[in-house]
């Protein structure tokens, strides 16, 4: 269970405030002209007895005064009353514009947390109290963080998501530019309907989950996830589909979870790939400001196109999270996988290691990554020289306007580039897209 939201009365006010400007309010006697800080004390002393709407009324009133500690503590008590009603969302959005203004403030960063935990936002719960401990606060709150480091689980039972976006895309459907293929009888020629196209599609992303608690550690878990891609061309829409069901422990600081997973992927009126496996994930806090995941998978692979990619594929990876300051973070990803399949020439190795961070500025959340990864083929194919090798690159960056937000959307806007190089023309791919949407705030 989650605590309440504590009140911090008048901690964010100093003793000797110069009182704001002045606002009226009713009394039995007549009007009253009061200040920022009588008008909290105020509002506290309504709050403590029955009268929660007139407290609400006076916090929603000094929400614009022009002094930051008498609003920011207005801010404050308005998130705890709109918690104590289950009014998560909005409780979040008053503690992000207080941490816009005072990102230092690891009290609130704590709070904020809170609120996440309980709606479900595990992985930015974790980063509020990363943030925290990284902006060093007192030893007493310091505890309290690491006690809530400790206990951090996602009690939701159910709960999802969503983002919608407009993506012009300079290579809808992932082909290669160019126009020649080299082969052992010489070279062919590449149709233009069989190289890159652009197009703009409209892009969704969805996921929900359910969790049925057994033990006060051991939960069921289940998972169903989608992208849609849709285009003018009918034959160049995209559907992928998963779903994954399993247990997750807990343990004192650490998660592990073992899941089963089938997934689909289909273009235009085909069913191109489905997979069927078994998926296991550990997370581990590192130090008050890093947390690190490994997870592995073991997918049965089904083509539909072609019986000889038919076979397994083996993930591995692991990622590492630091939070540098209370609204700057850094992650690095590795990850090896290992497909087989019938015929060698399909079968690969494959790397990956990535790069992201984070920054928070005034209510709008900067991101940015880079991407690396190489794969070999183990054969070539009989037709080609060579068997494949590629090296490619992915170079994103992204902002989300938390600040702007309606009935939990904000507007959200991300460009990626990403290059593949490869000895194989077909596989010799670039493309550009932008994604300019909205997406869920909490």
């Amino acid at each position: 269970m989650i605590a309440a939201l504590p009140l911090l009365a008048l901690q964010l006010v100093p003793a000797d405030h110069a009182p704001g400007p002045a606002v009226e309010i009713a009394s039995v006697q007549g009007q009253t002209r009061l200040g920022g800080l009588e008008l909290l004390r105020l509002a506290h002393q309504a709050e403590q007895g029955t009268d929660r709407l007139f407290a609400e009324r006076v916090y929603r009133a000094l929400l614009t005064d022009q002094v930051r500690a008498i609003r920011n503590e207005a801010r404050f008590r308005l998130a705890h009353l709109h918690a104590r009603r289950g009014e998560w969302s909005a409780g979040a959005q008053l503690l992000r514009r207080i941490l816009d203004e005072e990102p230092g403030s690891a009290r609130v960063r704590l709070e904020l947390a809170g609120i996440l935990m309980r709606i479900g936002d595990e992985p930015a719960a974790r980063r509020e109290l990363r943030a925290a401990q990284a902006g060093r606060p007192p030893a007493p709150l310091a505890r309290l963080i690491d006690l809530y480091a400790a206990a951090l689980r996602d009690n939701r039972p159910y709960g999802a998501e969503f983002r919608l976006a407009l993506a012009p895309d300079s290579n809808i459907g992932g082909a290669t530019g160019k126009d020649r293929l080299e082969t052992l009888l010489g070279d062919f020629s590449i149709d233009r309907a069989s190289r890159a196209r652009s197009g703009v599609g409209l892009m969704l992303d969805g996921s929900a989950f359910v969790r049925q608690s057994i033990t006060g550690r051991l939960s069921l878990i289940g998972q169903a996830s989608g992208r849609s891609a849709r285009y003018q061309d009918e034959a160049f829409n995209r559907l992928s589909v998963a779903v994954r069901a399993g247990a997750q422990v807990a343990f004192e600081s650490d998660r592990a979870s073992l899941t089963f997973s089938h997934q689909r992927h289909r273009q235009g009126e085909r069913t191109l790939l489905s997979g069927t496996g078994i998926e296991a994930d550990w997370l581990r806090p590192l130090s008050r400001r890093a947390y690190g995941r490994l997870s592995g998978s073991m997918t049965r692979l089904d083509s539909r196109l072609n019986d000889l990619e038919d076979g397994r594929l083996w993930q591995l990876g692991t990622e590492v999270n630091y939070a540098l300051a209370p609204m700057t973070s850094i992650g690095v990803t590795l990850g090896g996988a290992r497909r087989l399949a019938r015929d060698a020439a399909f079968a690969n190795r494959s790397a990956e290691l990535g790069l992201n961070g984070r920054h928070d500025i005034a209510g709008i959340e900067l991101e940015g990554f880079v991407g690396f990864g190489v794969l070999r083929a183990d054969e070539r194919l009989s037709l080609l020289p060579e068997a494949r090798r590629d090296r490619s690159m992915t170079l994103g960056a992204g902002l989300w306007l938390r600040r702007l937000s309606w009935r939990g959307l904000s507007p959200s806007l991300r460009l990626t580039f990403a290059r593949t190089r490869s000895n194989i023309a077909f596989h010799d791919t670039r493309r550009r897209s932008l994604e300019i949407g909205i997406q869920r705030s909490f």
